[in-house]
Parts: C-alpha cells; sequence; structure tokens
C-alpha cells in the first residue's frame, strides 16, 4: 500500500533534454489540473532536477546539477526556465564528461496526490486528494524533497520551499510530533529540520547565501 501511494504521488516525467550544453535542460511548460474534474489546480509545488551521470561506461555516479522549484498560477500553469553551464569542476568535465543528462519532474500540492502524466501531453499531470491515513500521508511527505540536488550550482536552497510548504500541511496532524521508526526514530517536525539543517551546512560550507537571511525551521503552532 505504501509503495503504491508512493508511486502515485511521485512518479516523475522524465523528459531528455535538446539542448547542447554539456550539462542543459531546456524550459518547459505545462498544466496542472485534478484528475476527477479536470479543474486546474493552482499553488502546486513543481521540482524539476536536472540529472546526469559523470564517470564512464563501467563506473559512474549520478549527479543532480541543478534544482528549480515552481508555483503553477490561477489556471494550474507553470513555467520552468531552461538552464544550462558548463562542467564546474574536473570531476565533471573528465574523459567521459557528463553522459544521460535528463530533467525529471515532480509534484507537491497540500493534501493531493500525482495520480497521471497525460501519455498525449507529457507536460500536463493531474492529482487527486491524497486518501489513507495520516501516517501513510506522512511516509509519502517525507519524499517530497531531493536531497543534495542542485549542491554545485547554490540552487540547493530552492528545496527549502517543498519543506516549508509540506511543514505547513502538517500542522493539522497531531501524529507530525510523535516519533515513528519510519522517520529515524524522530517525529516527522524534526525529520524536516534535519533537511533544513542539512541544507544551511552545505550552503555555509560553499560560502552559497539564500535569498532569505535564514533557511528556516519546522515549528508546530
Amino acid at each position: 500500500m505504501k509503495r503504491l501511494l508512493v508511486r502515485l504521488m511521485y512518479a516523475a516525467a522524465i523528459l531528455l533534454t535538446g539542448c547542447t550544453m554539456i550539462v542543459s535542460g531546456c524550459e518547459m511548460n505545462g498544466r496542472v489540473v485534478d484528475r476527477e474534474t479536470g479543474a486546474p489546480i493552482p499553488g502546486a509545488l513543481v521540482i524539476a532536477e536536472w540529472k546526469g551521470d559523470v564517470g564512464g561506461p563501467v563506473q559512474s555516479s549520478s549527479v543532480c546539477f541543478h534544482l528549480e522549484v515552481v508555483t503553477t498560477d490561477a489556471d494550474g500553469r507553470y513555467h520552468i526556465p531552461g538552464w544550462a553551464r558548463r562542467p564546474a569542476t574536473d570531476w565533471e568535465g573528465g574523459f567521459f564528461g557528463v553522459r544521460n543528462v535528463e530533467v525529471t519532474r515532480k509534484l507537491y500540492k497540500a493534501g493531493h496526490s500525482v495520480m497521471l502524466y497525460d501519455a498525449n501531453d507529457p507536460s500536463t499531470i493531474s492529482m487527486t486528494p491524497a486518501r489513507g491515513t495520516s501516517l501513510e500521508r506522512l511516509e509519502q511527505l517525507s519524499l517530497v524533497g531531493t536531497p543534495g540536488c542542485g549542491a554545485a550550482d547554490g540552487s540547493l536552497w530552492k528545496e527549502t520551499l517543498a519543506w516549508q510548504a509540506v511543514c505547513d500541511e502538517v500542522q493539522a496532524y497531531a501524529e507530525a510530533k510523535t516519533t515513528y521508526k519510519a522517520f529515524g526514530d524522530q517525529s516527522f517536525v524534526d525529520l524536516i529540520n534535519d533537511h533544513f539543517n542539512a541544507i544551511e551546512r552545505k550552503l555555509q560550507a560553499d560560502h552559497r547565501g539564500s535569498p532569505s537571511s535564514s533557511v528556516g525551521r519546522c515549528l508546530l503552532r
């Protein structure tokens, strides 16, 4: 059940980039709608990750180079700007360079789950109200973030937008303050703050600031 719910909520649509830079992704436009009514869903977060393989065909590692988090407008439409850069370090620009660059998307909307990507129009994503227990919902929400994505170019801070939105949703869940083994023997709120702390440490270590003075914290009201 948990695996099915997670797959429904976070199934990623993978779009191979047609741009020519070595690490790149073309802009994307699309729409998020209600699966049952077809009505637009405003205020959904569309999380886009630029990923690729670094190294040779025998031994390589997957790297998430860049992160974008955008919000759908009143008509449920979103725009993800294009992005490109040359390799930032020697290990990125080795003999084989960066290969298999792709852009993936996933969504977050309070009280909703991802249901379907339109086979005829991959830019359109439909969602349905989340169902199941509060704990199952928290387990879904634990996968919203993109740990470490964008660390190399400073876009890592954008992950805090997703975690702050999740923090706002779980204000209604008493279970968010309860310790669970699924969250590393801590509460879900502690899990969110672990992500905030990790992002802040990385930004400070790389001397990269965020648009705000503080990365943020999740406090239940």
